[in-house]
């Protein structure tokens, strides 16, 4: 049992094929395709996608590689997003205002699939009348309809 617990606390190092593919996808970069790394790596296509579906330490490292780049590359996409968006593009103000946390996004609520949320007025006109009628019998000159009217 303890033999087991010593296996669970190792940390997990790739193969050196794995390595090779995860440096390459890095140096890479964004304008490659997991195909492209594969080969470049010496690799196939099928042992690439046999990692990334059934290793979860290899997807997890293969995932980190690339927020590793983002994360390197983030000053220059902001940078570029607002140059974009001093020329008037309002796609690039609104993602530029997203990644620094100005804008927040909109919560839509909605009734039962997606539908708009149905409200029964004859209700409300029912129980305002009611208030009305209770107001009105202790001084009529008070009582007023919905729109405010006396």
């Amino acid at each position: 049992m303890e033999e087991n617990a010593k296996q669970t606390e190792t940390k997990w190092h790739p193969t050196p094929a794995q390595a090779k593919v995860l440096q390459t996808a890095r140096e890479l970069g964004f304008d490659i395709t997991k195909v492209a790394v594969a080969k470049k790596s010496g690799v196939s296509r099928a042992t690439l996608y046999r990692w990334l579906d059934g290793d979860p330490n290899f997807k997890e490292a293969w995932v980190n590689s690339w927020s590793d780049l983002l994360d390197n590359h983030f000053p220059a996409i902001v940078s570029a997003q607002i140059k974009k968006a001093k020329k008037g593009d309002t796609q690039a103000a609104r993602l530029t205002s997203e990644l620094v946390g100005h804008l927040k996004n909109r919560l839509e609520v909605t009734g039962k699939d997606g539908a708009p949320i149905e409200h029964d007025h004859s209700t409300l006109d029912s129980r305002l009348a009611d208030i009305a009628s209770r107001k009105g019998q202790g001084n009529d000159a008070g009582a007023s309809d919905r729109t405010g009217k006396t």
